[in-house]
């Protein structure tokens, strides 16, 4: 696993873990030049409960070449019914803890110029 899949991953119970890997395993990047197609999951990258085509541009391990590649689901893409639940309390925590951390340094640093 990458670090952003570890860091991702960390946060969630072992059953939203799961469902997240088998989404990022249903969303397919393509290459341009050659069509070698791999997963997101592969790549080191996690796409969850999401939507759109969007592209990527990357370097191809078949070919070589750099390009936008297309990235699309599979027609196997899974039905999972997890809770967001785990997902949302994530996307809270990491909000709330930045939120605090920047708080903190404009504190030190007003009390660094004087002002307190």
């Amino acid at each position: 696993m990458s670090g952003t899949q570890r860091f991702f991953t960390r946060w969630v119970d072992a059953e939203t873990a799961a469902a997240m890997e088998a989404n990022s395993r249903a969303w397919l990047v393509q290459c341009p030049s050659c069509g070698h197609e791999r997963s997101i999951w592969e790549i080191g990258g996690i796409r969850y409960k999401a939507a759109g085509q969007p592209r990527m541009r990357l370097r191809c391990p078949s070919c070589g070449k750099t390009g936008w590649h297309k990235v699309y689901k599979s027609a196997d893409f899974p039905v999972t019914q997890v809770s967001a639940w785990p997902l949302v309390r994530m996307i809270i925590l990491l909000s709330l803890i930045s939120s605090i951390a920047i708080a903190a340094l404009v504190l030190v640093i007003l009390k660094l110029a004087g002002v307190f």
